[in-house]
């Protein structure tokens, strides 16, 4: 009986080690893996970061556009309501000689 129990215990501790290692060897692939996405991460995390980067410039450009053109639309503005101004000046002179020379015309 001695000796089954110690046969017994012997192909449990063979059983246990075999378990243990291969736990250990799971453990060290995954250990291994964790730091091959660990470094992933922090490439991602730094692309992430670049991309935040060139957006905020490329917003701040967008937004100085923006603002050149609202200015450029404001003066574009003044200056073709001085033209339309200047024109209709131009038209109503035009007609003031015009009824000038009718009145002219017809007093002789």
């Amino acid at each position: 009986a001695a000796e089954r129990w110690r046969s017994s215990h012997l192909e449990l501790v063979d059983v246990l080690e075999m378990t243990l290692k291969g736990r250990s060897s799971v453990l060290k692939d995954q250990s291994s893996k964790i730091v091959v996405l660990q470094k992933l991460a922090g490439a991602k995390d730094l692309a992430l970061m670049e991309q935040e980067a060139r957006v905020t410039k490329a917003q701040a450009v967008a937004d100085s556009v923006r603002h050149k053109v609202a200015g450029i639309r404001s003066s574009c503005g003044a200056t073709l309501l001085a033209l339309q101004q200047r024109r209709h000046a131009g038209h109503m002179e035009a007609h003031a000689v015009e009824m000038a020379l009718k009145v002219l015309g017809k007093a002789q």
